[in-house]
């Protein structure tokens, strides 16, 4: 009612300003949001490379566009760096898991194969849109691409083949080229892979997502919970359950989130038998020439010291090496020379006193020793 009062000019001018003022307002807030939102970016969006977030993948270069690409397994993206590899000139969304990258300068074209996919997706790299998508199947790994880039030679990861893909073709199909045998077996590793209960056995996995939570179970019986690392590897280890069964039972890992299972045969066996003690046996003496012969006695002998017969004896190294029953027996000798000596001297010791007494008695002067 009171509206219906207030003259059309005038209420038709209120009503602009009021549009005009709300529209700065929404205006001043969504500046505001932005500016807010532009300091917390990641540094990749502001043209810096975070070299903590960078994994490492496939690299190529493309040297007519002076750029560098660089696969990310982890994120399913390849980023376009500068050549130099200091600023990211954009981001390339990708099939999962980029394994493989190939440039062909001369159309701007750059492949990509994805392993979990089995595709090879081809970007424009003036416009970095996708051009076309080979679906090869399996598990393209490695790339690379002829001259005239007609050619593209694909790297299975699975079945350990060499396949060629006419890229002129309409419908391009790969064609086997070289067989190298199968790849590496996806199942879990388990160390040891027989084990007695009781006993502790380490398993390893791969392929489930980063980070994600992985349950290993025994047969149907949950047994251990853990998590996948940055590249979804998994390495844990759980005892083997009581009151089991003998022989083959099947080890299972399974993703929470992406529902990824691997398993594997773990064999149980009989727990070893104690060990036996062993027999004391008693050192047989050795002969006793050979324990009189056996130790050795160590000289050191000088350099300075080492001339003549001594330099002979200790030969190019500084000591000598003798028998400790030569050592002995040299001491015994010497010791029997002068006690042998002692008594002699002894003895004519005792004739000297006896001969003066004699001569005493007889009462002739005694002579001296060296009198004339």
């Amino acid at each position: 009612m009171i509206v219906r009062n207030i003259p059309s000019p005038i209420r038709h001018g209120s009503v602009l300003r009021a549009r005009r003022s709300g529209t700065l307002l929404v205006l001043a807030t969504i500046g505001l949001l932005a500016a807010l939102l532009g300091g917390t970016q990641p540094a990749a969006a502001r043209g810096v490379v975070p070299p903590t977030r960078l994994q490492g993948g496939a690299i190529t270069v493309d040297p007519a566009l002076d750029v560098l690409y660089l696969a990310q397994p982890m994120s399913n993206s390849v980023f376009v760096l500068s050549a130099d590899g200091s600023t990211v000139l954009g981001v390339l969304r990708v099939a999962p898991s980029p394994t493989g990258l190939a440039v062909d300068s001369r159309a701007h074209l750059l492949y990509v194969s994805s392993d979990r996919a089995g595709v090879i997706t081809v970007f424009n790299e003036s416009t970095r849109h996708v051009a076309r998508v080979l679906s090869i199947g399996g598990r393209p790994a490695g790339l690379i691409l002829d001259e005239k880039g007609r050619r593209l030679l694909v790297t299975d990861g699975s079945s350990g083949t060499i396949r060629g893909i006419a890229l002129t073709a309409k419908h391009p199909r790969p064609t086997p080229i070289l067989d190298l045998g199968p790849g590496a077996d996806r199942s879990p590793i388990l160390v040891p892979t027989s084990a007695p209960i009781g006993a502790r056995v380490v398993v390893w996995g791969r392929g489930f997502a980063p980070g994600e939570r992985v349950e290993a179970y025994w047969g149907l019986t949950p047994l251990i919970g853990t998590r996948a690392d940055d590249v979804g590897i998994v390495l844990t280890h759980f005892p083997v359950p009581r009151h089991v069964h003998l022989g083959k039972q099947l080890i299972v890992l399974i993703g929470r989130h992406t529902t990824h299972s691997e398993s594997a045969l773990l064999t149980v066996i009989k727990p070893p038998p104690p060990p036996k003690p062993k027999p004391v046996v008693k050192p047989v003496p050795k002969p006793l020439l050979q324990r009189l012969l056996a130790p050795r006695l160590v000289s050191v002998v000088p350099t300075a010291v080492g001339v003549g017969p001594l330099k002979k004896l200790s030969g190019t190294h500084n000591g000598i090496s003798v028998p400790t029953f030569g050592v002995e027996a040299a001491v015994a000798l010497l010791c029997l020379g002068f006690i042998l000596r002692m008594k002699r001297r002894r003895k004519k010791r005792s004739r000297a006193v006896k001969q003066a007494s004699e001569d005493g008695a007889s009462g002739s002067a005694p002579t001296l020793k060296g009198a004339a």
